[in-house]
């Protein structure tokens, strides 16, 4: 700034007292408006690197894959699955993939559904499976399930409309399931994936759905 801009600048903000507001914001703007551009600028980048921050600290405890699901009727979100398993970490999160079709007559994904559901689980981005018996013989032969009735405790007792059919656990109408999910088919069977990585928290889950959480 040379001298003549100082001293006209200096002349200004002696008459800053005496201005408008609009003068006055005129006055900030035209001397300060890279300092405030920096300040605006700062406020920017602290709250995104807080944001990045925070969602680093963000982690799967559970991931569901709900296969012919009625949206219009689903009740259920992921916060309610996370107080259903008893989690309260803020940084746990539960995801519920809903956007897996298979066709009711054959079981079959279509192309986008079968692309879908291989990405997920070679990301090992799913726990549990909740799908209707067509599909268990359409998964294909790298798809397997642990058996459920043998993770189970000794002494537990599945709830009314419960039972296990090989791996998985087999739940009918009346579950609340149904109404959280909007399965439009009966019945639904469960599936736990090996290679879960989750598989504490998948059970306490499976556990939920068997009436004994």
């Amino acid at each position: 700034m040379d001298d003549e801009s100082r001293r006209i600048r200096e002349e200004v903000k002696k008459q800053f007292p005496n201005m408008t507001p609009a003068q006055k914001l005129e006055y900030i703007w035209m001397y300060y408006k890279w300092a405030i551009a920096l300040i605006i600028a700062a406020i920017v980048l602290a709250i995104a690197i807080k944001d990045w921050v925070e969602n680093a600290k963000m982690h799967q405890v559970l991931g569901i894959m709900a296969i012919n699901t009625d949206p219009g009727y689903s009740d259920t979100t992921e916060d309610d699955i996370k107080q259903l398993i008893g989690s309260e970490d803020k940084y746990e999160t539960v995801a519920v993939y809903r956007n897996v079709v298979a066709d009711p007559e054959t079981g079959k994904f279509d192309y986008q559904s079968q692309m879908t559901f291989v990405t997920m689980l070679s990301a090992a981005e799913v726990d549990v499976m909740l799908m209707p018996e067509i599909t268990v013989d359409k998964l294909g032969e790298g798809v397997t399930f642990q058996n459920l009735e043998q993770l189970l405790p000794d002494d537990f007792e599945a709830g009314e409309g419960v039972s296990f059919d090989g791996p998985f656990m087999v739940i009918q109408k009346g579950n609340p399931a149904y109404e959280q999910f909007g399965f439009y088919y009966e019945p639904v069977y469960v599936g736990l994936l090996d290679g879960s990585r989750h598989e504490e928290t998948a059970m306490d889950y499976i556990k939920v759905l068997a009436g004994a959480a």
